[in-house]
């Protein structure tokens, strides 16, 4: 039965002007389908109550995340014919979208902020920028009263509490997703931690607010068939970082209606990363483990379409390796000692020490307390403490602060203590990541067993899939799966039409997608949950560049790596709505998604080199897809990028198996494993034409002078001057 609230009548929504528009549903209820709205912290439930009388939702649900709710909501995208199920597979379903409703849509994609180059620098005169798209708070709200008042009509309005990142890390952050998308419900809750426990953690503390609207109301004349919901002429996504606020308004597809993620992890997320001293990038995350038993982990930036998931997912073709997935999309990372001391500085190399306290039974203790009581205890080396469930704990600082027993850092939730322990984190000066994300929404074409088996694994239970084709014995058919059909079976394409190979047009959508559990990846790194993060050792960049750029080379400094990252150009992806294979600026891989200017970006960057105490990762670029003349990959990718990964692993132990060139430094003669793997013409692969690089640099000069104008930081300029000096010399 439904219950009902009665709320007060509040239309403005902090950082916008009042809407100025009286909804019918002001002088009456909201129906509530499931949860309580009366039990919703007091920030949540102003946010529900005021967006639901703008967009005048037929009832509002809940999101409690649990398993019946996501069965009912399965059922009920079947039931409007929006999904099929697809029985080869174990609860896994397809979905297919509006032909015009595919991919993230850059051009309706907006940063709001009063002062224009908060948002975008002003590029030289005459100049379209490229680097984000500015609106005006006045423009802005007169989009959202042309769109939202009434756009939820006959919908059910969903209440999506979620974190992005392990709930209850300091590195995480938690956001509210309203939403009439049953399909959004079914995605956000497999690519992010959502339900009651959310909540719990939020408690009265701020998150950021998300409004989705599919901006197809229903009036009356029922559901409308099969017929993706979307309003492509309306469509508009925007953000408003000062308010922490995302609206999104007439798309359906995953980069524009899960606010979690491009939108939250990468665009709000970088500009909360500048505010408090962080870095939010569009990066994997992957562990790396050499026949020794020596680990690392690197964080990589691709754009998209460029090879991250099958990177994070790789199978090394080198004996004795291993590779883990941390995450394959973005990376949420923060240097571990801002201000604070660690608890022992007798052992300066390791990444963790532990101390013994003896409890006599259980009791419930808040960490501040327990922390308090350990300092005056006789702390013993190389013993351990732990709990029920892992934290990230800080010692004091020093001064006033540690006499007053002030502990940063700490949660203030209580658990449990038992008669054993509690892991306390050394704090080194690494830079730690979280993969902010739950799940994977990879791009199918190309995936397969080859390519990657790990993603293929990943996929073969609880997988949403949208816009790939569909055979006759109910299975996933796309581009590339390298899986021939068996005698009689036939394929549906992604447009519902009979395709058979060799047919013109593609059975799959090139950016069509796999939206699936990161917990069945079958290498999934045992810390991808780890709250405090996983300390990263390198950095790469890379991109598509099918002439010119060596397989790797890795910079000279931190600074010289920004520069790198700030240069980075790459093959257009089907991920946006480019249409070709042109050669686009991408710098950091995060063209689309910077949340602020991007010459405060680089400033925020270079300013890493600035923390105290920091240890800094090496920088490293690298290119699988060179071809030579004849059009053929020189490098054969996949699991052999593993032979990349174990020099780049040497390089950060100190080996001397570089040598410089006027780019940043390559590997020596020999340096790069190459055995077993049969004829690499090496000396094509790491080629640097003069006449290439010479109009590289004339590129990235124009580009950056033309785009980023006044903010270029001169440290950036300054490297542009010297590589500029050192092509002069080849």
């Amino acid at each position: 039965m439904a219950a009902v609230y009665r709320p007060g009548l509040r239309l403005s929504w902090p950082g916008l002007s009042p809407w100025g528009w009286s909804s019918w549903r002001s002088i009456q209820t909201l129906r509530v389908l499931s949860g309580d709205l009366g039990q919703l912290p007091a920030g949540v439930r102003d946010f529900v109550e005021r967006s639901a009388h703008l967009c005048q939702p037929e009832g509002i649900h809940i999101c409690d995340g649990s398993e019946s709710e996501n069965t009912a909501t399965l059922t009920l995208l079947e039931k409007q014919g929006l999904i099929r199920k697809l029985p080869k597979y174990d609860n896994c379903w397809l979905a297919r979208t509006d032909p015009k409703d595919v991919a993230r849509v850059e051009s309706k994609t907006v940063i709001v902020t009063p002062s224009q180059r908060d948002t975008v620098p002003l590029p030289t005169d005459g100049a379209r920028g490229q680097l984000g798209n500015w609106m005006s708070p006045a423009e802005f709200q007169q989009a959202v009263d042309e769109r939202f008042p009434g756009c939820m009509q006959g919908r059910t309005m969903y209440v999506l509490p979620f974190s992005m990142g392990p709930v209850g890390s300091p590195l995480s952050r938690i956001g509210v997703q309203l939403t009439d998308s049953a399909y959004v419900v079914a995605s956000m809750r497999i690519m992010t931690r959502l339900g009651m426990p959310v909540l719990r953690a939020l408690g009265d503390g701020n998150f950021v607010k998300c409004l989705h609207s599919v901006g197809q109301p229903l009036t009356g004349q029922g559901e409308q068939g099969s017929q993706w919901p979307c309003n492509p002429e309306k469509t508009l996504i925007g953000h408003v970082p000062d308010q922490r606020e995302i609206v999104s308004f007439g798309s359906g597809y995953g980069g524009n209606s899960l606010l979690g993620k491009k939108c939250f992890a990468l665009r709000i997320a970088s500009r909360l990363a500048r505010d408090e001293g962080w870095l939010a990038e569009h990066m994997l995350i992957l562990g790396i483990t050499n026949p020794m038993g020596k680990k690392r982990y690197v964080a990589a930036a691709f754009p998209s379409a460029c090879g991250k998931t099958n990177l994070a997912m790789m199978r090394p073709a080198l004996p004795g390796w291993k590779v883990e997935c941390v995450g394959d999309d973005i990376a949420w990372m923060r240097f571990d000692s801002d201000g604070e001391r660690p608890l022992d500085h007798s052992r300066s190399s390791g990444s963790y020490q532990s101390v013994r306290v003896s409890l006599q039974k259980k009791k419930r203790v808040s960490l501040p307390l327990l922390l308090a009581d350990l300092l005056h205890t006789s702390w013993q080396q190389s013993s351990h403490l732990e709990t029920e469930s892992p934290h990230q704990i800080w010692g004091p600082a020093q001064g006033k602060q540690e006499q007053n027993r002030t502990f940063h850092g700490c949660t203030s939730q209580p658990f449990l203590v038992g008669p054993s322990f509690l892991s306390l984190l050394l704090l080194t000066g690494r830079l730690r990541a979280i993969n902010p994300e739950n799940g994977f929404f990879g791009v199918a074409p190309g995936t397969s067993a080859t390519t990657n088996p790990n993603a293929m694994a990943t996929i073969q239970s609880n997988t949403l899939f949208t816009n790939v084709a569909e055979t006759s014995d109910g299975g996933v058919y796309w581009e590339g799966i390298d899986q021939p059909l068996p005698p009689g079976v036939t394929v549906i394409s992604w447009l519902g039409k009979p395709w058979k190979p060799g047919d013109k047009e593609p059975c799959a959508h090139p950016n069509s997608r796999f939206c699936a559990p990161a917990r069945q990846c079958p290498i999934m790194d045992p810390a991808w949950e780890a709250p405090e993060g996983v300390p990263i050792d390198a950095i790469i960049f890379g991109g598509r560049r099918p002439q010119g750029v060596p397989l790797v080379y890795e910079a000279f400094n931190w600074r010289h790596g920004v520069f790198v990252g700030s240069a980075m150009r790459s093959e257009s992806t089907a991920a946006a709505e480019h249409k070709g294979k042109i050669i686009m600026h991408d710098p950091f891989a995060m063209r689309p998604f910077f949340g602020y200017n991007f010459g405060r970006y680089l400033e925020h960057w270079l300013s890493m080199e600035e923390r105290k105490g920091a240890r800094l990762p090496r920088i490293f670029h690298v290119n699988w897809f060179r071809r030579d003349e004849a059009g053929r990959f020189l490098w054969p990718g996949f699991g052999e990028n593993a032979r990349v990964l174990d020099w780049i692993c040497r390089r950060l132990e100190g080996e001397d198996s570089a040598q410089e060139t006027p780019i940043g430094l390559v590997p020596k003669e020999g340096a790069l494993d190459l055995s077993g793997l049969g004829a690499v013409d090496t000396t094509q692969l790491f080629s640097l034409p003069k006449d290439f690089w010479e109009q590289e640099v004339r590129d990235i000069r124009s580009y950056l002078t033309e785009q980023v104008n006044q903010d270029l930081p001169k440290e950036v300029l300054a490297e542009l001057e010297a590589l500029e000096g050192r092509v002069r010399r080849m």
